[in-house]
């Protein structure tokens, strides 16, 4: 059984730049087995995108990054994330987003990834304790069942 769920950059960084913690960088081992196996499928909001290449690009500025971005990047194609878009126009997904930042206390970035689990009815998995918070909050799943 495939499970779609929301994946926030504080999980998919990790993959290609280990660091956290020990229980951090288990957790999202364990998530990437459960995306390789098909056991999930993974979803995120168009700021994913922009959010993962700065980190990378600031990680290759510090001499951090293992390999190069272009490799890293075609190794993130193939986990196939379906990157999405709001449904709406861009004023109402602002305000959406406006409306979840002043309820849950999240920036507008985390905001995106709350808005996009709520309205697709998916877990939100996350290492962000703030996120992670406001998604409980909000009644949105962030403990799924893994492989």
């Amino acid at each position: 059984m495939t499970q779609p769920v929301i994946i926030d950059n504080s999980i998919v960084i990790r993959w290609f730049h280990p660091s956290g913690t020990v229980e951090e960088l288990t957790r999202a081992d364990k998530i990437l087995d459960s995306l390789e196996s098909g056991h999930l499928v993974p979803l995120a909001p168009f700021i994913l995108t922009m959010e993962f290449l700065n980190v990378l690009h600031s990680l290759a500025r510090k001499g951090e990054l293992k390999g190069n971005i272009e490799s890293v990047l075609i190794h993130f194609e193939h986990l196939s994330f379906d990157v999405i878009g709001a449904e709406y126009n861009a004023l109402l997904y602002i305000q959406a987003l406006s409306e979840l930042c002043s309820r849950y206390d999240v920036s507008a970035y985390d905001a995106a990834y709350l808005e996009l689990a709520i309205r697709l009815e998916c877990p939100l998995l996350t290492l962000d304790k703030m996120l992670k918070k406001a998604a409980k909050k909000a009644g949105v799943n962030t403990a799924p069942k893994l492989n």
